[in-house]
């Protein structure tokens, strides 16, 4: 799993910093990293997983899914094994089932 939370703060920080030049720039340097280490961790022959946040994080609306989407997309989500969510957090289901 890499760095778990990694593309969370990533989007969290672009936005608490209200999309400044300094949060873009961190955001491209963070998702690029990560894709530069599932492309290395892949030809070691590892099991490559990004993580996607987890269900209190962002309140899923379509922009934030967008949001999700794009990171993973930009770290490399085409040659990772898939995706991964934090479900040690324990949140209870944000909606009830009917």
């Amino acid at each position: 799993y890499l760095e778990p939370d990694s593309l969370g703060h990533a989007i969290q920080y672009r936005r608490d910093q209200q999309q400044s030049q300094k949060s873009i720039d961190i955001y491209h340097q963070r998702v690029q990293m990560l894709k530069q280490l599932v492309q290395l961790y892949k030809r070691a022959g590892a099991l490559v997983y990004l993580d996607a946040a987890n269900c209190a994080w962002f309140d899923y609306s379509e922009a934030d899914i967008q949001a999700i989407a794009d990171a993973l997309n930009l770290s490399g989500i085409e040659e990772a094994t898939g995706i991964t969510v934090n479900v040690s957090n324990r949140n209870p289901l944000m909606s009830p089932l009917s």
